[in-house]
């Protein structure tokens, strides 16, 4: 997987340790693979680029919710194909937190 950027300690920290009970692999890309093949809970439409659009994603690994950016492909191949790279800096822990929205009719 392309990517840029430095992966959060307290997260490499959390998942490496998750998949070392498991008997599986601590690097960067099983890492972010671990954190994708969670729950998803949240997925939210950020913006539109010309191939792709991008988007953010919360999945939960046991109590914990880590967020993750990811982009959809608008043609046939992937997005990663298309030049998309994850920003490992943008990969993080996240909480709920309820908000009042307003909308009109």
């Amino acid at each position: 997987m392309d990517t840029y950027g430095v992966l959060s300690e307290d997260v490499r920290e959390f998942v490496a340790a998750r998949n070392e009970e498991r008997g599986w692999r601590t690097d960067t890309d099983t890492i972010i693979e671990t954190i994708m093949d969670g729950s998803e809970v949240y997925r939210e439409k950020l913006e539109d680029a010309r191939w792709w659009y991008e988007e953010n994603v919360v999945a939960q690994l046991g109590d914990q919710y880590i967020m993750y950016p990811w982009a959809i492909s608008t043609r046939d191949m992937s997005a990663q194909e298309s030049g998309w790279e994850m920003c490992l800096d943008e990969i993080r822990f996240v909480h709920a937190v309820e908000k009042t929205i307003i909308v009109y009719e």
